[in-house]
């Protein structure tokens, strides 16, 4: 058997580890999260084999970050990571995947109608103006305008309370005095009529109000309007001020003119691609579209391939209109690992990361086979994996840890896993928060019920609707805590300090001690004690004409961010750069009450061993993850909120996860409700409640097909979804 074979490996936290990788075969990196696995796969064995390739087309490359002694057998690669960094509103699966060219080729050889100008939407002659391309609009909603169970007395229209600016709420009297409407019934059993001269009535007759402004009392003649034909004028107002007053009553809907096509109906009225109009060609789900071109014509081969790979890895409730930025970090890495399967590609290194994170379990089979039919197609598989049985099924294991950090690098013997399961007797749930009528998206007149003070676990298919319910409740309910897939936002100077709040309370106390300005103990540009080379970053970038850019470790402050000048200011007998070199677990034993907090919920998270003055672009994404829970979870006046986390155990390993879980719960009594998606049997069978969306994605979704006991679900459903897959 033929290897690619690295030798003295020492990139980040590697101990000097020589690893053979079987050619044409599927190798599994697992390991603790934080152990070394990214450390291997992606910045040695990926970057290593990438820049062999780079230095055959465009000569040496002349720096590198990563260390290995001695390398043989490489061959090119390319690199399937997890992550969404795309924030532009106008990338959709159609521009992501370039259709411009599969339709244009099309266009040349006589099978398509549509002259390839048309055929780039974004572009202004061809966009809908109504959205200006973007697919969808704001409009005012109704449910957070209104609180149809108080009176208007009590404030049932909610932009006019506001005990700083009375005017609206006087108005009000006067109106309803006016027209006879009841201030003492609550709003829901309001005639249709009233309801209808209280939200939509154009100025009418004028009344003179004594009001306050600001406390100033002021006196004008004012005629009234609805509050939704007044935020409807706000919302197109050149005034900033008045457009920034309405977005709270504001929620995205479908573009009424094109559908969330994004493209002008017009300029498409007649035009077709493959017999289907092309706004429903944009708009249609894949997989209603594979059958669609089959019927009409058996000549675009190369686009139902395409399409069908798509359909294949569980994607096919996506439409070609749907935004890139809206897709889950799991959905994009399959969109990508699409373009593989569809491709002819043969003889490279592909490196997959955590591809079953966030994946219905029933979808384990699909996505195995795809694997496998790259590797039978000649290529060398390595997948970044904590899934035991992705693991268990690859044709080599390689385990990175014991621990993470500092304390990790290892190569070690195969993990045996450790059962994560409390031994709970079923819970009785006696209080529910239940919501009724939950419409969004494929949610139709949904309604769903968690316990109170417990711990719920949503599970379900890609696209089912988990999501959908999450962002309901959020938009809805008041005091809801949603901590989503959403990246984590950081700049080049964004450190684990600054991440986890450290920083902050190490500027007050340092600033109170030495009666100096708390930026001047801080990491921003232009603050007193930070290395002058490279201004706090730690990294200091070489840019040789038109190349990219080369970033290399400051010689100056070697990566510790601060000048020699910050060893001259002390707290608890240690300088203020010393401290930033501290991990959490040396924090931890720190005398101040507030770094201990900190410090021990970033221990139960398994982040004792990340410094402080670690960037945050170094860390893997478990620990970005965890790091965000951190900095999401406040631990006083919950009892009335609710807290949705959404993949709080992807790209973790098991022991991680569980340990993540049980600080989850440790605060789950501060909580009215707390309620998480997450598809790890760690997660779900420990929760105290389980619903499933399901039973399939888009509009094969959204409904509830299981809600109770973890256990049961556990047993019968789960064991039954990976039940072919064990015996594939």
């Amino acid at each position: 058997m033929k290897y690619i074979e690295l030798y003295g490996v020492k990139t980040n936290n590697l101990k000097n580890i020589d690893v053979l990788f079987p050619i044409n075969h599927i190798t599994a990196v697992t390991g603790v999260s934080g152990g070394g696995k990214s450390s291997l796969a992606y910045d040695s064995l990926y970057r290593k084999c990438r820049d062999e390739f780079l230095c055959v087309e465009r000569g040496f490359v002349d720096y590198v970050h990563y260390e290995i002694d001695e390398s043989l057998n490489i061959i090119p690669s390319i690199a399937i990571k997890q992550s969404n960094n795309n924030v532009n509103p106008r990338s959709t699966l159609y521009t992501y995947l370039n259709f411009y060219s599969f339709l244009s080729s099309l266009y040349y050889s006589g099978l398509s109608e549509i002259n390839c100008n048309l055929l780039k939407i974004n572009n202004p002659k061809v966009q809908c103006s109504a959205c200006n391309g973007l697919g969808e609009q704001l409009v005012i909603d109704l449910d957070k305008v209104v609180d149809h169970g108080l009176t208007l007395s009590e404030g049932a229209i909610k932009p006019w309370v506001n005990k700083y600016d009375t005017m609206h709420s006087q108005l009000l009297v006067e109106y309803c005095r006016s027209e006879l409407i009841p201030m003492d019934v609550i709003f829901s059993d309001l005639s249709s009529d009233q309801k209808d001269k209280l939200l939509y009535s154009g100025p009418t007759q004028k009344f003179r109000v004594s009001f306050c402004n600001k406390k100033r009392k002021r006196t004008r003649t004012l005629s009234f309007m609805g509050v939704i034909s007044e935020l409807s004028l706000r919302l197109i107002s050149h005034s900033k001020y008045e457009y920034d007053s309405c977005l709270p009553y504001t929620r995205s809907d479908v573009c009424a003119v094109c559908m969330g096509s994004r493209v002008n109906p017009v300029v498409f009225e007649d035009k077709k691609i493959c017999g289907i109009g092309f706004v429903d060609f944009l708009n249609h789900q894949i997989e209603d579209l594979i059958p669609l071109i089959k019927e009409n014509n058996k000549k675009y081969s190369e686009l139902l391939n395409v399409l069908q790979c798509i359909s294949n890895l569980g994607l096919g409730y996506l439409s070609l209109s749907r935004s890139i930025p809206s897709l889950s970090g799991g959905e994009l890495q399959k969109l990508n690992f699409s373009k593989i399967c569809f491709s002819q590609i043969s003889g490279i290194l592909i490196v997959i990361d955590e591809i079953t994170s966030q994946v219905y379990s029933k979808d384990y089979s699909l996505l195995w086979h795809a694997i496998l039919s790259l590797r039978d197609r000649g290529n060398t598989i390595v997948l970044v994996e904590h899934n035991k049985l992705f693991v268990d099924k690859s044709d080599k294991v390689i385990n990175i840890g014991p621990k993470p950090g500092d304390s990790g690098g290892y190569l070690v013997n195969d993990y045996i896993p450790v059962n994560h399961r409390f031994n709970k007797s079923p819970c009785l749930h006696d209080e529910y928060l239940i919501i009724d009528g939950i419409c969004k998206n494929n949610l139709v007149s949904v309604s769903v019920k968690f316990p109170i003070g417990l711990v719920s676990v949503m599970v379900g298919p890609s696209g089912s609707g988990k999501s959908s319910i999450a962002e309901y409740i959020y938009e809805t309910l008041p005091n809801v805590v949603y901590v989503s897939q959403q990246a984590v936002k950081a700049n080049v100077r964004s450190t684990v300090a600054s991440l986890s709040g450290v920083g902050k309370v190490l500027s007050r106390v340092f600033a109170k001690k030495y009666q100096l300005p708390e930026s001047f103990f801080g990491l921003s540009e232009g603050g007193g004690l930070v290395c002058s080379n490279c201004n706090g970053r730690g990294v200091v970038k070489y840019q040789k004409s038109f190349e990219v850019g080369v970033e290399v470790v400051c010689p100056v402050c070697d990566g510790h961010l601060f000048s020699n000048e910050a060893d001259l200011y002390t707290w608890n007998g240690l300088s203020l750069k010393k401290i930033y070199s501290l991990s959490f677990d040396d924090l931890f034993n720190i005398d101040d009450k507030s770094l201990a907090k900190i410090s021990l919920s970033a221990i139960k998270l398994g982040l004792g061993h990340v410094s402080l003055n670690r960037k945050t672009k170094t860390l893997s994404g478990g620990e970005l993850k965890r790091f965000k829970l951190l900095s999401n979870l406040p631990i006083r006046g919950n009892h009335n909120k609710i807290l949705i986390i959404d993949e709080p155990a992807s790209g973790l390993d098991d022991d991680t996860a569980f340990g993540v879980f049980c600080f989850i719960k440790e605060l789950s009594y501060l909580y009215k409700a707390v309620i998480l998606i997450d598809h790890k049997p760690v997660i779900f069978s420990n929760s105290d409640y389980l619903i499933e969306v399901g039973p399939g994605s888009g509009s094969n979704g959204g409904r509830i097909t299981f809600s109770g006991d973890p256990d049961s679900y556990f047993n019968e459903i789960y064991k039954a979804n990976i039940a072919d897959f064990i015996t594939t």
